[in-house]
């Protein structure tokens, strides 16, 4: 019988442990979340000392897109006095924002300001680490199950203090999208529209198109996949109330030419291995001149272009050197005409940032670099992303991972069922042995005699079994159910007594 309570235990504690480190590794991989954002290396163009509202789509530790739109032209080509860096933001520690000079500007050949098509740029900047990164772009928009448009922005640029995080989670396209952009109804492959806006940090009643987007695909993989290109305000403009419609370039399409800038490869994260793309490297967005009545477009630094509050800050009057505004102790709350954003702050800890890392996905693709053929469209290659430099990207995790606790709850159960098995084995353990003592103590009572068992018993004695509970008698246990063995020699008609026959299956009933 013990035996039997301890397979039903064993089996039970092993039936939990096994499919509680199958749920551990599953934990592991876990739905992204938008707050994973915090977790992602962000950053930010500076013009002349001064933050911009661009925000760039890193490539690598030494190359990220910007907006063309962002840069300062004169003569066609970008006004070189003007002195640009990127404050990047490491992950979610803010200590570990760095400043890197811009050395190095292409802006796509087919770059139009007028309809802002391929509004898109190449800046190459000092590395300034050991140890170099890799960030991959997504690539197949049919797997992207949501959108994740966030906005950044900085309180001190010369402290490298930032502001929280605001991001929105979503993946509807209005349907007023291609009314008021001509340039949208002919590219719609290549832009995402969106009406979620942020406020300005300089002036509440202006409101700000989200910076960057990155792509969701189930279950946990978070990757960039646009910058904001221009916006539409209907019979307004961006500090006003009217409708506005804000268009983010799809990156996709200019990662070969980008490669071709920079001279090394991009990487690219599809999650299916069937899919394959063709490097083109003279992408280009198709012309609609086409003007739509009663409505405005916006693009570039919008910090330079709407109105200041004073009340919020006091902007700096020389660029050199530049004076940091004071910026509003709480940052303001963001407003949307779509959905409301959703503020991540650098404290987040509920959910674990998702890295950019592909260590667990089999298809990266790598757009080829210069050293290839230009002109030849060969698929992109399928060949892993270096995952060297891909552990780089990762956020430092703290406190324990979801398997270690599910692992310790598990232990823990076990311990708990193996101290029940145990109490009851040494329960049934020490029941055997009573019994076994009770059985010898009746048998030294006996002896052999002409082949039969019977008791040594004076002659006026004989061996009864007491039925107690039919005639109410004290019991002689304890237990009115329990008819006990014994010797009285009392008369038998005081009792209900069973008589043991001297023959086995033979018996006497008196009273």
């Amino acid at each position: 019988m013990v035996s039997v309570y301890g397979i039903c235990l064993w089996a039970s504690t092993l039936a939990a442990i096994l499919p509680g480190l199958a749920l551990g590794s599953s934990l592991s991989k876990r739905e992204a979340s938008i707050s994973d954002l915090v977790g992602f290396k962000g950053a930010i163009l500076i013009a002349n000392g001064k933050q911009t509202t661009c925000e760039a789509a890193l490539i690598d530790s030494s190359a990220a897109f910007v907006a063309a739109s962002c840069l300062q032209f004169k003569d066609g080509k970008v006004d070189s006095s003007t002195k640009y860096e990127l404050v990047i933001k490491m992950g979610d520690n803010s200590a570990g924002s760095q400043v890197h000079s811009i050395t190095t500007i292409s802006v796509h050949p087919k770059y139009d300001p007028a309809q802002f098509i391929n509004n898109l740029a190449v800046v190459q900047f000092d590395k300034g680490e050991k140890t170099g990164w890799k960030y991959n772009i997504g690539i197949n928009p049919e797997e992207w199950d949501s959108h994740y448009f966030a906005r950044r922005s900085l309180a001190s640029v010369s402290e490298k203090r930032w502001n929280n995080i605001l991001a929105l989670d979503s993946k509807a396209r209005p349907s007023d999208c291609a009314k008021y952009s001509k340039v949208f109804d002919s590219n719609s492959k290549d832009f995402l529209c969106n009406t979620g806006s942020t406020n300005s940090i300089y002036n509440k009643d202006c409101s700000l198109p989200y910076g960057t987007v990155y792509s969701m695909v189930k279950p946990s993989y978070v990757h960039i996949i646009a910058l904001h290109s221009h916006s539409v305000v209907v019979d307004g403009n961006m500090c006003s109330s009217k409708q506005k419609l804000h268009y983010y370039t799809l990156l996709r399409n200019y990662a070969a030419w980008a490669a071709k800038e920079i001279g090394r490869s991009i990487g690219g994260f599809v999650k299916s291995s069937d899919f394959k793309m063709k490097a083109n490297y003279t992408y280009s967005m198709k012309s609609n001149a086409d003007k739509v009545d009663g409505v405005e477009v916006f693009a570039g630094d919008r910090f330079v272009k709407d109105p200041v509050d004073p009340s919020l800050v006091n902007p700096p009057k020389e660029p050199n050197p530049p004076k940091e505004p004071n910026p509003p102790k709480e940052p303001n709350k963001p407003t949307t005409t779509a959905t409301n954003p959703t503020k991540t702050t650098d404290k987040t800890t509920a959910t674990k940032p998702t890295s950019e890392t592909n260590k667990e996905t089999q298809p990266v693709s790598d757009l080829p670099s210069d050293d290839e053929d230009p002109e030849s469209e060969s698929k992109s290659d399928t060949a892993g992303t270096d995952n060297s430099q891909e552990s780089n990207n990762k956020p430092k995790k703290s406190g324990m991972s979801t398997t270690t606790i599910v692992i310790i709850v598990v232990l823990l159960i076990a311990a708990i069922g193996g101290g029940v098995w145990f109490y009851m084995y040494r329960k049934k353990k020490k029941s055997a042995e009573l019994q076994r003592q009770m059985e010898e103590a009746n048998a030294e009572n006996w002896d052999e005699r002409d082949g039969d068992n019977e008791p040594q018993l004076p002659d006026n004695m004989r061996m009864t079994q007491d039925f107690n509970q039919r005639i109410n008698l004290p019991p002689h246990t304890g237990n009115p159910n329990y008819a006990s063995t014994y010797y009285d020699s009392r008369p038998t008609d005081d009792r209900f007594t069973r008589d043991f026959g001297r023959e086995y299956g033979r018996s006497t009933y008196m009273q």
